[in-house]
């Protein structure tokens, strides 16, 4: 098919990377009607209007193009189907070039060649790292090169489908039968570039192979080694410890420290025995790693874990001595005083609460966190039970903390937490005279409430994606801010309002994780309150209120699952496998939509909004009706029922809800339960579900 020339020039306007940009300025001109009928308008009018404006010309021929074959006028849709493959604004754009490239379905081998020539150049592009849709798209793009683009650039997209983009869908469909010879060191990209995407099932079939009969050299070492690291990952223990001790025997360097990290790490999952000398042996050897801190944590928690706590408190004490500056010394402060109140020494562990508390430049979780515990142990000292103390003098003291966290961080885990104890302490009678009643969990005043501020104008590139949203091109904005990370100065939070504003929230609360502005200090005052509104949206509104309301669950909790879960990114898969916005694994998913009669007619529709969260909601409510407690709920959405049940009978002296959440084996399921219950909490604070927080600080009995 020859390529049709665009009617009309399209005119450079923005300085960021786009010089040569074109749009169309006016309508196509219609040929001579000799009839004299009248001429049908142009249903692409509104369209063509909006590129008239100077500041939307370089990004509207995408959206021309798909209004035209919308309307089936594939003519005119084929014109700006070529420029977007040939404007700058759009040609490092994969998935507008995707999108054009369907719609010239008819002329695969011109787009083939338009893809490899410069300025395009597509098989010299770098995958995107952690966007999963892009990288399909560039695979796809790559498949169609392989198949009809010149001889030698079919040769390169194949070994770079295989190499680089292995993990993709399109390139193991591509490669199913067409699969290159590769040399070891491009089988050492290609394992690498599966484990950075955790195909670790691929990994354990073509490692082996790859390095069967051979001697380990700097390339089949790495891959020895990635063998062990999915073997971890698989809990394929056996398997991953002897790729591991092939690499410690016969290989030397980085290799072999980063395999002796893997066994610790491969062993913390194991009996406290056998990881214990290997925690010793990377200590000893690479004492000033920057990994050195998170062994010697682990080694902390396994022994804490395993109940051997006097050796727990000596090896977090030498944490916080060797590595004042690591990134696990907040954790093992608190460890720490865990410990030692596990231990019955509540003075030594309130004392190392309080220095925690102290500390300056404190996030707020681990300050609230201190803040909690420092009063809770003066109140109740016995770790596992809500059995008061004694002393009237540490009893007030403490009351007097918890009812200032109570009020000052309401919105927030561990101020909630304060609240709900204050609750049990009075209808159990163990509120002094001295102390107020508690009051209840008051809402966020609706008069602090406003709407979110428009974007900066200053910066031209805001300005744009500002006048794309408010003529409701959203898709076209939200590429805009993705090219804004590469390329413009433009501010974190400014981004994360961006996105807010096009409804690509996921992105939005990526870029406030960016900036550590995901869990804002304090209460929402004037000042604050658009950073709380973008760390806490009222996502998909429709399908969680939907969702609370057929499974009588509230709102909240759900925007607090999903919010931990996906970040809110609606069409997102895991490393996992699990999808969309409740993160559900394909068999869950199936089996929740066959007990609850929930059209489910493939795994994509996991990535609509509705479907997801009511399979989300029943599951989390299933759980619930089990467990008895949203606390446990929660946590076996996060690890199933059955580690709950096991936990319950490994920790069955405890019977305080905040000490059994601290005292979980498992790091990942311990930090879940507090963050999707606090988000829960915070989302209840702003919406005004208040009434459905109320919780047991007591373990129900096991059934």
């Amino acid at each position: 098919m020859k390529r049709i020339n665009p009617y009309f020039l399209f005119i450079p306007v923005l300085a960021f990377g786009l010089a040569g940009a074109t749009t169309a300025t006016q309508s196509p001109v219609s040929p001579p009607n000799p009839t004299g009928a009248s001429t049908p308008p142009d249903p692409c009018a509104t369209v063509l209007r909006d590129a008239e404006n100077p500041q939307l010309q370089p990004v509207l021929s995408l959206s021309l193009m798909r209004c035209y074959e919308a309307h089936k006028m594939d003519k005119q849709a084929d014109v700006f189907a070529w420029e977007v493959m040939a404007a700058p604004f759009w040609n490092v754009e994969v998935l507008a070039l995707l999108e054009a490239a369907a719609h010239l379905k008819d002329a695969k081998k011109e787009v083939a060649n338009q893809l490899v020539a410069h300025p395009i150049s597509i098989l010299d592009w770098a995958p995107h790292t952690g966007d999963r849709k892009r990288r399909s798209a560039l695979a796809e793009l790559w498949v169609q090169v392989a198949q009809h683009g010149p001889v030698q650039s079919q040769v390169k997209a194949r070994e770079r489908l295989h190499v680089v983009l292995g993990d993709t869908d399109e390139a193991k469909a591509f490669g199913k039968n067409k699969q290159p010879k590769l040399s070891v060191p491009q089988q050492k990209t290609r394992i690498a570039n599966l484990s950075l995407r955790h195909e670790n099932r691929i990994i354990l079939t073509e490692g082996p192979k790859a390095i069967k009969g051979q001697p380990l050299n700097e390339d089949t070492c790495e891959i020895a080694y990635q063998v062990g690291k999915s073997g971890r990952k698989k809990r394929h223990y056996k398997k991953a410890h002897r790729f591991l001790d092939r690499v410690l025997k016969e290989c030397s360097g980085t290799p072999v420290r980063k395999a002796s990290y893997m066994k610790a790490k491969v062993a913390s999952f194991q009996a406290l025995s056998a990881a214990l000398p290997l925690y010793d042996h990377f200590l000893a050897n690479y004492p000033q790693d920057p990994l050195a801190d998170d062994v010697m944590m682990m080694k902390a928690l396994h022994l804490e874990t395993s109940k051997k706590t006097t050796e727990a408190v000596a090896t977090y004490k030498t944490l916080l001595s060797q590595y004042p500056d690591g990134d696990m010394w907040h954790e093992a402060a608190f460890r720490l005083a865990f410990a030692l109140a596990r231990a019955a020494d509540v003075t030594g562990a309130i004392a190392q609460l309080d220095s925690l508390a102290r500390k300056d430049k404190l996030d707020a979780f681990t300050q609230d966190r201190a803040l909690y515990w420092r009063g809770r142990l003066k109140i109740y000292p016995d770790l596992k039970k809500l059995t008061p103390t004694q002393s009237q003098v540490s009893k007030e003291q403490g009351w007097q903390e918890l009812q200032a966290l109570s009020q000052t961080r309401s919105a927030s885990y561990y101020g909630h937490l304060a609240l709900r104890l204050m609750f049990h302490a009075s209808e159990h009678l163990h509120m002094p005279a001295s102390i107020a009643a508690p009051s209840p969990f008051v809402p966020m005043n609706t008069r602090l409430q406003t709407p979110l501020p428009d974007l900066p104008q200053q910066q031209e590139e805001l300005a744009l994606v500002k006048a794309l949203i408010d003529r409701g091109y959203d898709a076209e904005a939200i590429w805009v801010l993705d090219r804004l990370q590469k390329v413009g100065n433009i501010s974190h939070l400014d981004r994360a309002l961006g996105y807010y504003l096009a409804e690509a929230y996921g992105k939005s609360h990526r870029e406030l994780r960016k900036a550590r502005l995901h869990w804002p200090h304090g209460l929402p005052v004037k000042d604050t309150l658009h950073t709380w509104q973008l760390a806490f949206p009222l996502a998909y509104d429709a399908a969680f209120k939907n969702a609370a309301e057929v499974y009588e669950l509230p709102q909240s909790m759900l925007w607090g699952l999903s919010r931990e879960e996906s970040a809110f990114e609606k069409d997102v898969t895991s490393w996992a496998g699990a999808r969309g916005l409740c993160q559900l694994m394909p068999a869950t998913a199936k089996e929740e939509a066959q007990l609850g009669k929930i059209p489910l007619p493939n795994l994509n529709a996991l990535f609509i909004p509705k479907t997801n969260t009511l399979l989300g909601a029943q599951h989390l409510s299933r759980r619930l009706k089990l467990l008895q407690h949203p606390f446990l709920a929660i946590a076996a959405y996060n690890a199933g029922p059955g580690n709950v049940r096991k936990w319950r009978k490994r920790l069955h002296d405890y019977q305080a809800m905040d000490a059994f959440v601290e005292a979980i084996p498992v790091n990942q399921t311990r930090n879940y339960v507090r963050k999707v219950v606090g988000s829960w909490i915070t989302y209840a604070y702003l919406t005004g579900e208040t009434v459905q927080t109320d919780f047991s600080m007591q373990l129900p009995k096991p059934r």
